[in-house]
């Protein structure tokens, strides 16, 4: 269906035969041997090894297969909510409110995938920016080459302002799903979730494989409280934002976009020019 897309795996999932996906789920995943001073090794080594740890063979396939299911289900949902829900919403408002100027569209984790899913669907011209914070889909889902599947809401100029991504590899919960999606596809190699796996997330590598021009790269991180950010209207800013989303405690990141940095860079959004 529409909803199965070669961008996050799913296509493999629901298409190939069983005995194949399951074998795959069961593979050892790849590790990468870290030194001290080595924080890049290190992280490639956690996210290959994320789900293997304390699982093996068919126990981890099984689990692996629960999580996708469980990742496709809400990937889905979230993409017709945002599609035949809040689309219509957005454009009804825009007819009954006479004096309404600007949309501003922000989404956390699938609800990113969602507001993505009404901005590409919607009528009106009045949607001024789209925030992504920590986004739960394809690091490649604007891309032109990939075949992204909200490439449409680039080449169609849907986005009037600045269009802002947060992401970390502090986020567990998104990278999860993708090295996953990579293993399930066969590929078990050391980039797997990481900005060179073609089954990246959004929200751990921000917008991937864009065409010269979309994406701002002068302003490529979140910065601290007060400090002035330059958007650009149209275009991507891929914000790597490890300083600020971070769980105290050394866990998963991917609630704790409730800082004041992002609430700032959402605020200086709202009153860009």
């Amino acid at each position: 269906t529409a909803e199965h897309s070669s961008n996050d795996g799913s296509v493999i999932f629901f298409e190939d035969s069983a005995d194949v996906v399951f074998e795959r789920a069961a593979q050892e995943p790849v590790a990468v041997p870290s030194t001290e001073d080595s924080d890049a090794a290190h992280d490639e080594g956690a996210a290959a090894g994320l789900i293997g740890d304390l699982f093996s063979g068919a126990t981890r396939a099984v689990t692996s297969l629960l999580n996708l299911t469980t990742y496709y289900e809400m990937k889905k949902r979230a993409g017709t909510v945002g599609k035949n829900g809040v689309a219509p919403l957005i454009d009804g408002l825009d007819g009954q409110l006479g004096k309404l100027n600007r949309i501003h569209l922000i989404g956390h984790s699938f609800g990113g995938r969602l507001v993505t899913a009404a901005a590409a669907n919607a009528m009106t011209d009045k949607i001024y920016s789209l925030v992504l914070l920590q986004a739960a889909f394809s690091h490649n889902g604007f891309s032109k080459t990939q075949n992204g599947f909200f490439r449409s809401m680039v080449d169609n100029q849907r986005i009037k302002g600045p269009i802002v991504v947060t992401h970390t590899r502090n986020d567990t919960a998104v990278g999860r799903a993708y090295p996953l999606a990579s293993r399930i596809s066969g590929v078990n190699a050391a980039s797997l979730g990481d900005a060179n796996d073609v089954f990246g997330g959004i929200g751990s590598n921000g917008a991937q494989r864009m065409e010269d021009g979309e994406v701002v790269g002068a302003i490529n991180a979140l910065l601290p409280s007060g400090q002035a950010y330059a958007w650009q209207p149209g275009k991507f800013h891929n914000l790597e934002s490890s300083a600020f989303i971070v769980d105290p405690s050394g866990g998963d990141a991917h609630g704790f976009v409730y800082v004041p940095q992002v609430a700032w860079a959402i605020s200086r959004v709202i009153v860009s020019a």
